[in-house]
């Protein structure tokens, strides 16, 4: 049998980036449990156990409500700001 069918067809991403979802419940539970004012950057979630200093942060939805539309506008704000 030749090789190439021997071999499995995985194939492993060298530069695969791994991202840690946060969905937007979990920063709303935060923001009401610790009385967090202001902006949520990445040194937020850090000092609150949710992410670690090296991930990268994706932040996921699981419904719609306003204040999610109100968190993303901030967000579209600050990045059209930079």
């Amino acid at each position: 049998m030749p090789l190439q069918r021997r071999l499995p067809k995985v194939w492993l991403h060298v530069n695969k980036k791994e991202y840690k979802g946060i969905n937007l419940d979990t920063i709303q539970t935060l923001i009401e449990n610790k009385n967090i004012s202001g902006e949520i950057t990445k040194d937020v979630l850090i000092a609150n156990g949710l992410v670690s200093k090296n991930d990268l942060v994706k932040i996921l939805g699981r419904e719609r409500s306003e204040q999610q539309f109100l968190f993303l506008l901030i967000n579209l704000q600050n990045l059209l700001k930079n």
